[in-house]
């Protein structure tokens, strides 16, 4: 448990970024305006992006899903894509045993360990 590479607070403070992201994007669209938000989007974005970076965390899914929501496709915008893409690359960080969840040195060491015990 203390292997968590983001924190229960750090989760918290993130998704609440993306919920609020979401719900501001549910009440424009609403209203027929989704693209006055294209800038925020993008801002919400880099700083998603650059936390998961930083913290070594799985950030593919967060930020694939935070470009999707910065598409201004009206029925697109009303989903909440960046909040689960933002849980999923949370639960993907913090799970070891997840497939892979590798890093690319440790599958190519074990692939040679096991090609070597194989010529033996």
């Amino acid at each position: 448990m203390d292997d968590k590479k983001i924190s229960l607070v750090e989760s918290v403070l993130l998704l609440g970024i993306a919920i609020i992201m979401d719900g501001l994007e549910i009440i424009l669209n609403v209203l027929g305006i989704s693209f006055s938000i294209i800038a925020l989007d993008f801002l919400v974005l880099g700083f998603i992006h650059l936390v998961l970076w930083l913290k070594g965390a799985d950030w593919k899914a967060a930020t694939g899903s935070n470009a999707i929501e910065a598409l201004p496709i009206p029925l697109l915008d009303a989903l909440p894509i960046r909040t689960f893409g933002l849980a999923w690359s949370i639960y993907r960080s913090n799970r070891e045993d997840l497939p892979g969840k590798e890093t690319s040195k440790s599958s190519f060491l074990s692939k040679i360990k096991s090609l070597a015990s194989k010529a033996q």
